[in-house]
């Protein structure tokens, strides 16, 4: 590594001149405009930047050391004012610069953070070399050796929600530079999987993970026998799942870590993974040392995060002004959770990813949010979608990069958890929800009550909130108390759904649960699944009024006599034997339609009525039970398409992957078969080195 080190040093030198030399130039300039900053001569500022930077290399490093824990638990806001300091202090060292005001202090730390940013963007400058050296002197000086340093390590990327269709359409029109690279080139193949029928990433996962979807029904569901709505982004939900899929040999059970997941897979080191936050899991701020120990990474993220802002505006203003269609309007505070997890969770994450890589991490799972939360508002193949699908992609050339000089060979599998079809949603076509049309067709005799919609994009700041008021620092103490109102039993919960959150309080006669473009109905008055000829005696028009909406495609029941069967406006599948009677409902759905819907039929919790959106096969659109114009949950389209980009060289015996516990086999038997076999050098790294 330290050959390598040595070999790039002339890049690196070029790199400080050029950087001293572009923040010489932005001083100058914030000199004319700032009143509180003076700079005498054009030489004091290049002594300046110089101060600044000598300050940066022998304070920083130890200040963060000391200041991190507040620094992490304000998601960096600390930065702001230490860079400030630094500057200041710079101030009273060079003799012609004076800075004058704790706001001016302020700007031009930013400022400085805000030149730096633009133009190293802008030339291609490196800025991740920096962290690679900090991050090889760290693990120099460590005693402990990495063991069998020639078995080659696996980083397993999720690009949550992104279907292979679309990704393909994104590789030709230039959107994933990187994957396309990798595929010209011949390191990697790509294919196609089929996702389960609760096409979302709580079934996902608990099947690429754990090898087990047993009872996990989709993102939002009620368990009839303890009254509780489950909402799989909940710490004590997602532990609860894993508690009943894992058998302790998941995919990262040996010796891997977990980053940014809703399950473990038994992985000993995990950060911002939602099942474990509660227990066992700290965020520890030595997992993010190695991203502030560089004073303009906190600014970087700041101005990063208003531009996503903006650019999210910006886009939704085009769309209203051009009619495109399908759209909404997202919640007011949409573009600031939109920012937060494009930006700062992609940004601590992929850090934390190259520590990974620099500590020798046998194998890793991490997961991109960003393409999924902005499809949901935006659309699947939108430019604003497609843009946040190539930052990610340029996250992963980052990574490869970084593997270069690992101290084991890495390889490189990407892949997505469930696809997302497009439509407008329900309430739109309609004008009323899945819980009205229920209410109305059980004519007032019982009292109905729908989940919260789009709480799912409050997962990952909920996650990072919770893990971070875990600690007994008296900065996480803080962070706890101002946060009391929205915790409920140690778990932060903001969003729309806080309200609900709380077991035993949501207890009404009839409960609408919706996972896009599924509805779950319950009669919570009964203990017991009730049967299709229980429901027809209780509530004659419910069945038929379902089932023949223009916006239902068909309805999933279990008789007392025929066992389930899936009913459509014009025709009965009946699941156990697949017999049909008039129209198949299912036509449309896939070839594995009825597999998907035995699947969900036999778990405990299944709900008394299962309904699925309408899908147009000639459109491909889907719509959503929620308000999101791109929508996964059930069956129909590219939401049960997701895509597996695998090494070449691997072996593929069945190129038809069907349901997530397959893929986990899969995963799983690669594993193996890498580590008995332990090849030197993986693909990636081979031509990276060379």
């Amino acid at each position: 590594m330290f050959e390598l080190l040595k070999r790039d040093l002339p890049r690196w030198s070029r790199r400080v001149v050029l950087i001293w030399a572009i923040e010489t130039l932005g001083l100058i300039l914030m000199a004319q405009f700032l009143p509180g900053l003076t700079i005498n001569h054009w030489y004091t500022a290049i002594l300046a930047i110089a101060v600044i930077g000598l300050l940066n290399g022998l304070m920083w490093p130890a200040l963060m050391a000391l200041a991190l824990p507040i620094t992490v638990l304000t998601l960096g806001l600390g930065t702001v004012v230490f860079n400030a300091l630094v500057v200041g202090l710079a101030a009273r060292l060079v003799p012609g610069m004076s800075i004058s005001g704790i706001w001016t202090h302020l700007l031009v730390a930013l400022g400085l953070a805000a030149i730096n940013t633009l133009f190293t963007t802008l030339l291609g400058i490196d800025e991740d070399y920096s962290y690679y050296r900090n991050v090889i002197r760290r693990l120099a000086r460590q005693s402990k050796e990495i063991e069998d340093k020639a078995k080659p390590g696996v980083l397993f990327l999720e690009i949550d929600g992104l279907a292979e269709p679309i990704l393909r359409r994104a590789i030709q029109e230039g959107y994933a530079p990187t994957l396309a690279r990798w595929l010209e080139r011949g390191s990697h193949r790509l294919i196609g999987w089929e996702c389960n029928g609760s096409s979302q990433t709580s079934t996902s996962q608990a099947g690429i993970l754990h090898g087990n979807i047993f009872d996990v029904i989709a993102f939002r569901y009620y368990e009839k026998d303890t009254k509780q709505l489950m909402i799989c982004s909940y710490p004590q939900v997602a532990a609860k799942i894993e508690q009943q899929v894992s058998n302790g040999q998941g995919l990262l059970s040996q010796g891997g870590a977990s980053r940014s997941n809703l399950l473990s897979g038994d992985a000993s080191n995990t950060m911002l993974t939602v099942s474990t936050i509660l227990e066992g899991s700290r965020l520890h701020p030595w997992d993010f040392y190695y991203y502030f120990v560089n004073p303009y990474n906190f600014s970087r993220m700041v101005l990063l995060m208003i531009w996503e802002i903006i650019v999210e505006i910006f886009s939704a203003l085009q769309q209203w002004i051009q009619d495109v269609r399908p759209r909404i309007t997202p919640p007011f505070y949409y573009p600031l959770l939109r920012a937060v997890t494009t930006i700062t969770l992609r940004e601590l994450t992929v850090y934390r990813l190259m520590a990974d890589i620099f500590e020798g991490v046998p194998v890793v799972y991490s997961t991109f949010a960003g393409y999924d939360e902005v499809a949901h508002f935006s659309g699947i193949d939108r430019p604003t979608t497609l843009n946040v699908l190539h930052k990610i992609d340029q996250q992963l050339a980052r990574l490869e990069s970084a593997a270069a000089l690992a101290p084991r060979p890495y390889y490189f599998v990407i892949l997505s958890d469930h696809g997302q079809s497009q439509g407008p949603t329900f309430d739109q076509q309609y004008g009323l929800s899945l819980e009205d049309l229920v209410r109305k067709l059980i004519a007032g005799e019982l009292t109905v009550a729908g989940s919260s919609q789009a709480g799912e994009s409050w997962t990952y700041l909920n996650t990072a909130l919770t893990e971070a008021i875990q600690s007994n620092r008296r900065a996480s103490r803080l962070l706890r108390r101002t946060l009391r109102r929205r915790t409920f039993d140690g778990s932060v919960v903001l969003g729309p759904e806080h309200r609900q959150f709380k077991p035993g309080q949501v207890e009404p006669e009839i409960m609408v649960t919706y996972s896009g473009s599924i509805g779950l109905i319950y009669f919570t008055g009964w203990a017991e699944r009730l049967s299709f000829e229980s429901i027809s005696e209780l509530f004659p028009e419910v069945i038929p009024g379902l089932s023949q909406h223009p916006g239902v495609g068909f309805i999933m029941v279990r008789s007392e006599r025929r066992g389930p069967m899936a009913i459509g406006p014009r025709g009965i599948c009946y699941l156990a034997n697949e017999r049909v009677e008039g129209q198949n409902p299912l036509a449309d759905y896939g070839p594995n339609a009825v597999l998907h819907l035995l699947e969900l039929d036999r778990y405990p919790h299944t709900p008394d009525i299962l309904v699925n959106s309408v899908y147009d096969p000639v459109t491909g659109q889907a719509s959503a039970y929620e308000n999101i114009v791109g929508t996964h949950g059930g069956l129909g389209g590219t939401q049960m398409a997701p895509f597996l980009l695998f090494p070449a060289n691997w072996e593929l015996k069945n190129e038809k992957i069907i349901g997530a516990v397959a893929l986990h086999k899969l995963l799983k038997g690669w594993l193996d078969d890498l580590w008995s076999d332990r090849p030197v050098t993986s693909p990636l790294q081979r031509s990276a080195i060379e």
